[in-house]
């Protein structure tokens, strides 16, 4: 973490946003079952769907295309498989004690703090609440809030950035190339995270 202080401390930053899984937290859930049953919702929406996509491709960037491409029912049928998936499968997490930390210690040095995250609201919030940091961000972002996720950037452009602020008061702290992707986008830096479980 003392990289990242080092970092903030010859690029000012106002606004912090964080990635959830496998930056603030590592959630223990089988994400080879949730592509099998994304797969199969996406394929029974657009027989096409497979033909378009690469066997380690991002999936999030295809349910983009497929949003973009039906709508409505798209989305709700991605909110759905990735609601039951991880009530069901999550089976605990680890702790980023280093970044957790850091947002106790450090977060009265910032405007705001914020996360923007393609799990759903329900755990993210379930997982904040048991570890006393909710009360240190303005605003969650999660994917229920959102038609598109990460690397699409509509999160920040929607949600995240404030009036009278400019791009290069933001850091984005992930630990994805969709992370990565959506800060690119957005027009703001980008953190990458370390494995830390």
């Amino acid at each position: 973490m003392q990289i990242l202080t080092e970092y903030l401390a010859s690029h000012p930053k106002k606004f912090l946003i964080f990635d959830f899984d496998d930056t603030l937290f590592s959630l223990d859930l089988p994400w080879h079952i949730y592509r099998k049953q994304m797969d199969k919702a996406m394929h029974d929406l657009d027989k096409q769907y497979h033909a378009h996509i690469p066997a380690q491709a991002s999936l999030n960037v295809y349910e983009n295309l497929l949003v973009k491409k039906i709508g409505h029912v798209a989305r709700a049928k991605r909110l759905a498989v990735s609601a039951e998936f991880e009530s069901k499968y999550l089976l605990g997490y680890q702790k980023n004690h280093d970044l957790i930390n850091f947002i106790r210690q450090q977060h009265q040095c910032y405007q705001d703090f914020f996360i923007w995250s393609s799990n759903i609201r329900q755990t993210i919030e379930s997982i904040l609440n048991e570890n006393n940091l909710y009360q240190y961000f303005r605003l969650v972002v999660a994917k229920d809030d959102v038609n598109f996720t990460k690397p699409d950037p509509e999160g920040f452009e929607e949600f995240i950035f404030q009036p009278q602020s400019e791009r290069s008061d933001y850091l984005m702290i992930g630990n994805s190339r969709n992370d990565q992707a959506a800060a690119m986008g957005a027009g703001i830096d980008f953190w990458m995270v370390e494995k830390f479980n």
